[in-house]
């Protein structure tokens, strides 16, 4: 509608079509860099550019605001929440409970949910995704995965890299320490 192309006019949209396709595809192949050295700078600054894993919240920052006109924020640690990630390493690794005993245990004593849970109670998914989380050691990545276009499916799939676009340790944010 924008282009003002329309498929009903016998065959004069199809030339206007594949011209402005090749000149869509020109403008994202030439600005995804600038796009992804942006978010990489937020990244280093530590500011929210993705979902927050349990233990962590953002802090309000003073500065201007993002392009959707809310404040910017920062990784910062939840003290409410980060007091169960250190409760969850410390079952597994000290007393060496088990995923299914530590799953009973936070269900009995009513933790937070994580938002890998199913909303009602704490799972072996939601369980094992923050075991394995390097964030809790101080290991930040940014730029894990990418999205991948399906155009016979019309969609587009999350697929991770296989090494992150940067990785970086933030000592502020670390819940437990490696050994």
């Amino acid at each position: 509608v924008k282009t003002g192309i329309d498929t009903a006019e016998d065959d004069r949209w199809r030339i206007p079509l594949h011209v402005n396709g090749l000149l869509d595809e020109m403008a994202i192949t030439q600005y995804a860099e600038n796009i992804r050295a942006a978010h990489e700078g937020l990244f280093l600054k530590k500011y929210v550019i993705s979902t927050i894993p349990f233990g962590y919240m953002g802090k309000v920052v003073d500065g201007p605001l993002t392009k959707q006109n809310k404040p910017r924020r920062e990784l910062a640690v939840d003290p409410e929440t980060s007091v169960w990630v250190k409760k969850i390493f410390h079952w597994f690794v000290n007393d060496r409970m088990g995923i299914m005993q530590i799953l009973e245990r936070l269900n009995d004593e009513d933790a937070p949910l994580t938002p890998m849970s199913n909303g009602i109670y704490w799972t072996n998914h939601a369980l094992g995704y923050l075991l394995r989380n390097e964030c809790y050691r101080g290991r930040w990545a940014y730029g894990k995965g990418k999205n991948v276009w399906q155009s016979q499916k019309d969609y587009s799939k999350r697929v991770l890299r296989d090494q992150p676009l940067r990785v970086e340790v933030f000592e502020d944010l670390r819940l437990v320490q490696d050994d």
